[in-house]
This record gives structure tokens, C-alpha cells and sequence, in this order.
């Protein structure tokens, strides 16, 4: 990490899911000690273990921001979507995000769109703002010969702000 040129500040821990890996706790605790080099840290999780007292304690004075993937609204859907059903449920996660915000984290909701004819968008938006997010990324999924341009719908969408990073519209 202290070879890595100074213009690098933000370290973002995620893959898999990083709050279940044995290495978690103790990358953790060496940027606890290194907040001077790394000021921005970013958990991107679905969400499974952050109630997990010993996780959470360990975030709070580390990670400045966390993003949840959450691809559905309905539970079920979003199990589907998983493949597991150890991801939290709308109720868990309601007290998980509420908790992040009390200890000053800010959690964004990350959905990828799982088709471009999905009418959810107006009602993923709700359930984020009912959830306490802070804010929501929406993305395609990527693979060969997937088109990014955005659908006659995402252009409906065209008065919300946009960001686009490494020409994935977000």
C-alpha cells in the first residue's frame, strides 16, 4: 500500500462478500492506522454481516461510506437474484441502514438492472428513500455483446443526475 502513488487516497474494499472473508478484521485495523494515507474508505457489501457487532464496531472509525447491493425490492426476488436467502431481508436491512447513518455512514443503494423492460425504477426509488438510503446508483449488467446505451426508458429518466464512470452509466 505505501508504494502506491500519493494521487491514490480512496481505498475500496469489496469482491465476494469482504465482511465474510478472514481477512476483513485485519485489513480493517491497518487502515484504522492509516487514515493519514488512505482518507476515504469505501465497503461495497450486499449487506450480510454489517449487524455483526464486532464488524460494525470495526467499521465505524474506518469506513467513511458504504454502498449495498440490492438488485429488487420484493425480498424474494432479490433472494432469486442472489442465489441465497443470507442476504438481509427489507426489515434487517431497514435497522442496518439506520444504524450505519447513526454511527455516520452513508449507504447507497446499488442496483443492477436485471432487464431493460424492468417498470420498477420509480419503485426501486421509494423503497430507497423508505429504506434511508443516502442515495441509489443504478447499472447494467455487463458481459459480450451487452448494449450500454441508454433504453427509450433510462432517457425517461433524463431530469435525475447522472454520472458516468469507466462508460458505465450510472
Amino acid at each position: 500500500m505505501d508504494s502506491m502513488p500519493s494521487q491514490f487516497r480512496q481505498i475500496s474494499l469489496t469482491g465476494g462478500e469482504p465482511t465474510l472473508s478472514h481477512y476483513f478484521l485485519p485489513i480493517t485495523g491497518i487502515l484504522r492506522q492509516r487514515r493519514d494515507r488512505w482518507p476515504k474508505i469505501v465497503l461495497t457489501t450486499n449487506g450480510t454481516n454489517l449487524r455483526n457487532s464486532e464488524i460494525r464496531t470495526e467499521i465505524e472509525d474506518v469506513v467513511d461510506h458504504i454502498n449495498i447491493s440490492r438488485h429488487a425490492v420484493d425480498d424474494n426476488e432479490n433472494f432469486k437474484i442472489f442465489g441465497t436467502k443470507t442476504v438481509p431481508d427489507q426489515n434487517v436491512l431497514y435497522y442496518t441502514i439506520g444504524e450505519m447513518n447513526a454511527i455516520g455512514i452513508d449507504v447507497t443503494a446499488n442496483c443492477v438492472i436485471q432487464n431493460n423492460k424492468q417498470p420498477g425504477v420509480k419503485k426501486y426509488l421509494e423503497f430507497a428513500k423508505k429504506m434511508g438510503f443516502s442515495a441509489v446508483c443504478f447499472r447494467k449488467r455487463h458481459g459480450n455483446n451487452i448494449n450500454l446505451s441508454p433504453t427509450s426508458q433510462e432517457n425517461g429518466y433524463s431530469h435525475y443526475k447522472s454520472v458516468h464512470e469507466s462508460e458505465c452509466p450510472v
